[in-house]
């Protein structure tokens, strides 16, 4: 839908400077610039609830190995709020246990969406049993 507006817009702009240099098509013209741009809705941004949550969890077999490395993911993704992206990459240097357990993040994603010299951030983590 945005891309329909997006040409929409471009269209609206080769018009209005139709309409300044070739004046002798009004009717034309006119009908061009009147087409609304369509309407669309926000998708809203919503959260797990706790028994979501609780059951996201509880899915995976957490007699495997796999089983464990998933609860782990998850736990991590769910108490940091980690993008995929930045939730893969941790080397090992990354992940602190012992007291005051936290994961820190370097994402190169981010690094170029903010333009900036870098990002890093910490996060606390809290226990999730395995067993």
């Amino acid at each position: 839908m945005r891309t329909r507006n997006a040409g929409l817009a471009a269209i609206r702009s080769l018009f209005r400077y139709a309409a300044l240099h070739h004046p002798e098509h009004p009717a034309i013209i006119g009908r061009l610039l009147t087409i609304p741009p369509k309407r669309f809705d926000r998708r809203l941004v919503t959260w797990l609830t706790e028994p979501e949550l609780g059951a996201l969890l509880a899915a995976p077999d957490r007699m495997t190995w796999i089983g464990r490395r998933d609860i782990a993911l998850f736990a991590v993704a769910v108490q940091t709020g980690l993008r995929a992206s930045e939730l893969i990459d941790p080397r090992c240097g990354d992940v602190h246990l012992g007291s005051g357990a936290h994961v820190s993040c370097h994402d190169q994603q981010r690094l170029l969406d903010l333009g900036v010299g870098g990002y890093t951030s910490s996060a606390s983590l809290w226990a999730v049993a395995m067993v």
